[in-house]
Formats: C-alpha cells, structure tokens, sequence
C-alpha cells in the first residue's frame, strides 16, 4: 500500500449548488449531494489527471428549505458548506461570486492544486476558466442529470478541458414523480390510501440513502456509452485515413462512410453511442459537418457550366473551417515528436511529467486544443491514440498519479 505521505492531493471541487438544485423553492431537487462528489472523485480518478481531492466546497444559503436535505450527506462525504447571504435577495450571483473569489484564492495560494473541478452549468463562469488557463491549471466542468438542475452553457462545455454529467440515480428522483400528500384524502379513505402512504415512505427511506447497486449501475451505462462513442470514433477516423477523399473541406460524405462502417465494423452503431443519425454523431463528437447530396453528386454530362465572365462569383468569404480530432491528434503527436513537450519529457528522465502539466503545454501549443475535440472524453485516452508507436508512453504510478515519460526511462 502506498504511503499516505506520498499521496498527492492536487484536486480542488468546487459546487454551485443554487445552480445544481436549479432555483426549487422547497422539495427535492433530485439531486444527491454524494453521489454527485463519490461521481467527481471516480471521474477524476479514471480520466488519471487528479488523485485526492484537497478540498470540496458547495455554495449556497443554507438557510433554505431545499438545502435541509442535504445537511447529512455534508458531513458523511467531508463537504465544507460556504454561508452565502445577499444583501438584495439574489443569492444566485452571490454565491457565484464568493465561488470565484474562492476558486482564484486557492489557485493563488495553493500552487501545488493543478486540477479544479467545477460542478455548475452557468455560462457566467467562462472568464473564471480562462482565467484558471492563464495560471496552468486544468479545468474540469461536471453537471448532472437531475430533472430540476440548471442547464449547461455551450460555451462553458467548450472552453473546459473537460465536461461530463454525472449520472443520479433512479431513487434520488423517485420521489420527484410522487403526487404531493393530501391529508383529507387519507382521512377520508385510509384503506386506500395506506399502501401510498407505506410506499412513499419507503421511497422517501430509499432517497435519503444512496444505494450503491444502482450507482455503480448507472456509471456502468455511462461507461459503456463512453466506450461505444470512442469504438465508432476510431473507426471512422480509421476509415477517413485510409480513404481521405470522403472528407472535403472538413465536411464527410455521410452516405459512403456510413457504407464503410456497415462493412467493415458491422458491431458499432451509432445509435448505442446516444446520436439519432450519423451526420449527429460526426457533429457532435467528431466536428465534422456532412457533404449535402447535391455536394456529393458527380455532375452528368448534360451539365451546364456558367460563364465566370457572366456570371462572377460572389464576393463572399470563406468559410471558417473547424479543425477535426484528426488534426488535433497529429498535432499532439507532433509536439512531443519534435515539439517542446517532448523534449521537457526526455530532460525530465524518469519523473517524465504530469498529467494535467502535458494537458496545461497541449493547450498552450495547440490553439482551441481539449479532449473532446481531439475526439476522446478523457485526455489520456488522446495521448494513447497520438502516441502509439511512438517512444512516449503513459503510466499510471501506485500513488494514483499519471504520467507521460520517454521509452527509454
């Protein structure tokens, strides 16, 4: 067993909770503040960037109805409750300033703290990000998916190096389906309405306790959507290597690639990755656009060609075109081939260098370099892809640290 000395605690999390809960009054929100911390610890664990978490802070007046819920999981899961109080009345922005004042003081004064875990959806917190980028620290951006949390701004999931939603569990929101309890109704039947009543006590009993069965079930659907995503990925950028005329201008002939992968990868469908059609999953986990029909048709020889002197071409600028995971992966495996990456990793021998630093330097060389973009969910999961047969490789080490070191050491 390692030393607890040695283990490093370099993760810092951070929880809106007026965001999380999503402004209920009273009543349960469905969210369950252990499940959400025991999801961010495991996340951060697996993706191999953090090992112990040094802090876990949750913002919100406590004072409120729909927080007394929560005052057990608080101390059973070592969560340090911050009193927010507002002057007039809006508790939101108050919390989410006291959040970021915070965040900027720990990344200040706590140097040895590379990782910050962030669980809100509100865009306002895009300058916090990039502000934590600007001081080489890795961001992570976590919500859920109660039925009564705030929505997750696209931006703030863009500017992250990583997102991901924690799953709840079915019992922390039965409750959240259960009519509200009318005591005439019981008084006036109560033959009926006790078996309600006895199940919507057992229902409550089961909310209020984390059942681990059906966490570690819920994770287990999520890792295998995660696992078939990164499957059908592999294979279409292992399709569009061997045969690059599908792609024109960063748009994929959705038609022919689709006829690939149905030959040659019979098992991956996109439908177990969460998307409806191809085109959705190359948009949303691959950012390649597809080639219209008219596009990919060749024309025929009744065509009819205009006249450039007759008919100009419209003075219009040309499209922006949106790097994919193929041009960010070859990136990252240029810069540790014959980038500045690379040589700090030889010069640093066997320490080679930590995780979180390697994505902190990607980011920095490689403009609107993340995870996702490069096509993968967690950023080791890029470097094995960009690494191999390379002489970089990743280790995990007993202390539940990940590093990136040269094959010779």
């Amino acid at each position: 067993m390692a030393d607890a000395r040695q283990t490093r605690r370099n993760v810092a999390v951070f929880l809106d909770m007026e965001n999380l809960v999503g402004g209920t009054p009273t009543g349960s929100s469905g969210l369950k503040l252990g499940e959400l911390v025991l999801g961010i610890e495991n996340l951060v664990w697996k993706s191999g960037i953090g090992s112990c978490s040094a802090m876990v802070r949750a913002y919100a007046h406590w004072g409120r109805p729909v927080m007394a819920g929560f005052q057990r999981e608080i101390l059973e899961y070592g969560v340090e409750p911050i009193q927010i109080f507002s002057f007039d009345k809006n508790i939101k922005n108050a919390a989410d300033i006291e959040l970021c004042v915070d965040v900027l003081s720990v990344a200040y004064e706590s140097p040895w703290i590379d990782v910050f875990v962030i669980a809100t959806g509100d865009g306002g917190f895009v300058p916090l990000v990039r502000r934590l980028h600007a001081m080489n620290k890795y961001v992570i951006v976590v919500s859920t998916n109660a039925p009564r949390s705030g929505g997750v701004n696209s931006l703030l999931k863009s500017v992250a190096d990583e997102y991901h939603q924690i799953p709840m569990s079915q019992e922390s929101m039965m409750d959240l389906r259960q009519p509200a309890h009318d005591d005439s109704s019981v008084n006036a039947s109560p033959a009926k309405e006790q078996p309600k009543v006895a199940e919507a006590a057992m229902q409550k009993q089961c909310a209020s306790k984390p059942n681990a069965k059906n966490v570690h079930s819920a994770s287990t659907v999520e890792q295998t959507k995660i696992d078939a995503v990164s499957e059908l990925r592999r294979a279409i950028l292992a399709i569009i290597k061997k045969t690059p005329e599908l792609v024109v201008s960063h748009r994929v002939n959705a038609a022919a690639l689709g006829s690939k992968l149905r030959s040659e990868y019979p098992q991956l469908s996109y439908k177990a990755c969460g998307s409806k059609t191809l085109s959705d999953f190359l948009k949303n986990h691959c950012a390649l656009g597809v080639l219209k029909t008219d596009a990919v048709k060749a024309p025929g020889p009744s065509a009819v060609f205009p006249n450039p002197a007759k008919n100009p071409a419209p003075t219009t600028s040309e499209p922006v075109r949106v790097p994919t995971p193929r041009f960010f992966l070859e990136a990252v495996r240029k810069e540790f081939t014959t980038g500045t990456v690379g040589h700090r990793i030889r010069a640093n021998g066997t320490e080679g260098m930590k995780l979180s630093d390697v994505g902190t330097q990607l980011r920095i060389a490689i403009t609107g370099f993340t995870s996702p973009n490069a096509g993968f969910p967690y950023l080791h999961q890029v470097l094995e892809q960009a690494l191999d047969a390379t002489e970089y490789r990743v280790v995990r080490s007993e202390v539940r640290s990940t590093t990136v070191v040269h094959s010779s050491h």
